[in-house]
């Protein structure tokens, strides 16, 4: 449950009347679900009204309710009703000498002993006057001067914190053993895709929001971000796997980070005022929603764009975008549409950074036209490598996914090493980590095995494969809708796995340099664009088997 503040400070001054008798409030706390449906809160607001009623004080109407809030961990301190009426008292909206009434002294605090004596201590030092309705004892300034009292009230908190702590370290190991058991019993909170089913023996999918999930792995393995996913899932009124009534910008981020979507948990236990993970990992907790392929697809692709500058461009129509430069200075090409006047929609321009900061006075590229010659070049280039079913896009993909697989792995490896650094480990701890170790020194294998078969420099594509594949492209790049948008997100995501930089000297040639090839592709972009004018700026061409320096034409 949540805390339930009745009064907040900018009430209380309403709460104040013309009234000479001392202004009592009255506290009410509880931490479980079960005490709510019984008669706890009615049972302490009652006494309060009796105490009051018996010592001619000003009961306030309103109360301070924590209703469902532990006491143990100081959540009524740091954020409840409690913590809101010490703030009250240090601005002066309650006044010094006020009473505040509690059932028990335990209903402050069940915190250890220092955090609880110096609550009492604050309270006090602040004029007010606490008083347990149970045995209608007073501990105010002069009554704490008797050591009768603090010992009293020493005695109360450490019984409180004892009986606080046997019953959470009683949660834990009942816990600890459905879990050695491997039960699939439903505890805590689950994921906003899933709920508790009826007898709360294990998790029900919800279908609406378990699918809202999937397209986000969908679009973020496609190259589309988390800003743009979210604008998506506003747009076409996806369910949103959560308490919010709409998708935030960063949910598709961590939506695609979470590996309960694979079923996997991974319990926490309280440590203090935190929580710590334990380094266990069930499988098969929760149902999975997600395959493993698509989540190892989404996470290579976030990596990449993890690597990119920040995208500008909503619709992702700079399918160039993180690699294009310009070849007469090295700086970045921008692709900057017209915002305003007559014929704006769909007119850009590739614009050199340095020329935007007044740096140099290189020459800027119609978007159109610069993607009308870029593309069909391009695609022939790399088409063995991005188009789909061919066997270097297929090593490529597969490539892709044991690297994010790999990389998950190391995560996960450093996060138990952490642990057991921190906190020391358990034999299960340490046969996790063996299988950890073991699994990543067996995905660097397979990712230089798969690495080979990218990397080889045979490899067949159909003809008409490729015409078709340029002429998707430029159809969706030509679009200036967002009706093609995961199109052009998908092409620009396949040229960002295989190409690292594509250099442009305006009005005449490009030079394109791959990632899984040493070689360089001259790509001439006029009829008057001579081989010689590919070595300026220091630019090296392909060094072919024979040693000799050589250009290879797209």
């Amino acid at each position: 449950m949540t805390s339930t503040i009745t009064v907040a400070a900018k009430e209380i001054p309403n709460l104040f009347q013309d009234d000479e008798r001392p202004k009592a409030y009255s506290y009410v706390r509880f931490s479980t679900k079960r005490q709510a449906k019984g008669d706890s809160l009615q049972r302490q607001l009652d006494r309060s009204r009796e105490y009051a009623a018996e010592n001619n004080l000003h009961l306030q109407e309103k109360s301070f309710e924590d209703l469902g809030v532990s006491a143990f961990d100081r959540s009524n301190v740091t954020k409840g009703a409690l913590a809101a009426f010490i703030r009250a008292v240090e601005s002066g909206l309650i006044e010094r000498g006020s009473f505040l009434l509690v059932e028990n002294l335990d209903r402050l605090s069940r915190a250890d002993l220092f955090d609880a004596m110096h609550l009492l201590d604050a309270l006090v030092k602040l004029g007010i006057r606490v008083v347990t309705l149970a045995d209608k004892r007073i501990l105010d300034e002069e009554s704490v001067k008797d050591q009768t009292s603090l010992i009293w009230a020493v005695m109360v908190f450490i019984r409180a914190n004892e009986e606080s702590a046997t019953k959470s370290d009683r949660v834990k190991k009942a816990h600890q053993r459905k879990r050695d058991n491997g039960s699939t019993f439903a505890f805590g909170q689950g994921p906003g895709w899933l709920r508790p089913n009826a007898n709360k023996t294990g998790w029900d999918v919800v279908p609406e929001k378990a699918e809202s999930v999937v397209k986000v792995f969908e679009l973020v393995a496609s190259g589309i971000g988390s800003t743009a996913i979210a604008r998506i899932a506003n747009r076409e009124g996806w369910p949103v796997p959560g308490k919010a009534k709409d998708w935030h910008k960063t949910l598709p981020h961590k939506l695609v980070h979470n590996r309960r979507v694979l079923g996997e948990f991974e319990p926490s236990i309280k440590d203090g005022k935190a929580r710590r993970q334990t380094g266990d990992c069930w499988p098969d907790y929760y149902p999975r929603i997600v395959s493993l392929e698509l989540f190892n697809a989404a996470q290579a692709a976030a990596e990449r764009r993890r690597h990119l500058p920040k995208r500008r461009d909503a619709g992702y129509h700079n399918v160039f975008q993180g690699f294009l430069r310009c070849g007469h200075c090295g700086a970045t090409l921008a692709r900057k549409g017209k915002t305003s006047g007559r014929n704006s929609a769909g007119y850009a321009l590739y614009v050199c950074a340095d020329r935007d900061r007044g740096v140099t006075k290189c020459p800027n590229w119609n978007a159109r036209e610069l993607e009308t010659k870029l593309i069909p070049p391009l695609m022939t280039s790399v088409s063995a490598e991005i188009l789909k079913g061919s066997v270097k896009q297929n090593a490529l993909e597969a490539l892709d996914l044991e690297r994010a697989a790999l990389l998950q792995d190391t995560k996960s490896l450093q996060n138990l090493l952490h642990i057991v650094e921190q906190a020391g480990g358990s034999a299960a701890l340490a046969n996790r980590i063996r299988e950890l170790d073991s699994a990543v020194e067996a995905r660097k294998v397979h990712v230089m095995e798969l690495s080979a078969v990218a990397n080889d420099p045979v490899a067949a594509v159909w003809e008409d494969d490729v015409e078709q594949a340029i002429v998707d492209a430029l159809g969706a790049v030509r679009d200036i809708t967002d009706a093609r948008m995961t199109e052009r997100a998908e092409l620009h995501e396949s040229f960002t796995r295989v190409i690292r930089k594509l250099s442009v000297w305006a009005g005449s040639h490009a030079v394109l340099q791959l990632r899984h090839d040493d070689a360089n592709v001259f790509i001439p972009l006029s009829e008057q664009a001579p081989l010689h004018m590919a070595l300026k700026g220091g630019l090296s061409l392909p060094i072919c088997a024979s040693n000799d320096e050589t250009a290879v034409f797209g």
